[in-house]
């Protein structure tokens, strides 16, 4: 968690100049990393879209693994 606040602070690129299309996803149960961390870089990422998936932790994440690499092999 700690490395992880640290990502959204010490970013070399500003997260308000990226141009491209990022996707992001988040447990919206998880407790190593909040929720707020995925909507502040969702918010400063000008081209970025939150995928929630409800009820899960960090874990629960590989429950959607394929889901996740069809998006990624599909942009």
């Amino acid at each position: 968690m700690w490395y992880d606040a640290l990502i959204a602070s010490n970013w070399i690129i500003p997260l308000s100049e990226i141009k491209t299309k990022v996707l992001l996803w988040q447990g919206q149960e998880d407790e190593s990393v909040p929720l707020s961390m995925g909507k502040y870089m969702a918010d400063k990422i000008r081209i970025a879209r939150l995928i929630l998936f409800p009820m899960l932790d960090i874990y629960g994440f590989f429950k959607h693994f394929a889901e996740v690499l069809d998006k990624l092999l599909n942009c």
